[in-house]
């Protein structure tokens, strides 16, 4: 912090690279790998203490069936398609909405 302050005031200029603000298509596999890990490995303990039956515990069940279900939705997230952070054609929309809102909110006070 007393760095930066001090590049300031001894207006010290540096130049920096400037990052291209493209999405990155390595985003999408993320967290495919290292949830299919869990996944597979946390299932193939589950299944293996279902075949032997060495789980007497019901709340193991549950905890194993949660890991995994969580593991498979975080791998199905990465190939949901999301909005753009920033959308032109919603703008006027959501002007349009917060004016009737309030206009409401004007007439039943």
């Amino acid at each position: 912090m007393f760095l930066a302050l001090y590049d300031v005031i001894s207006r010290r200029e540096s130049p920096y690279v400037i990052t291209k603000k493209v999405k990155d298509t390595s985003e999408k596999n993320m967290l495919l790998w290292t949830n299919i890990l869990i996944a597979t490995f946390i299932g193939t303990a589950w299944g293996i203490g279902i075949l032997y039956e060495t789980i007497t515990n019901s709340v193991l069940h549950i905890c194993a069936l949660t890991i995994v279900l969580v593991s498979l939705a975080l791998i199905a997230s990465g190939y949901w398609r999301f909005p753009k952070p920033y959308d032109k054609r919603l703008r006027g929309k959501s002007t349009a909405s917060a004016m009737l809102c309030s206009e409401e909110h004007a007439t039943t006070n």
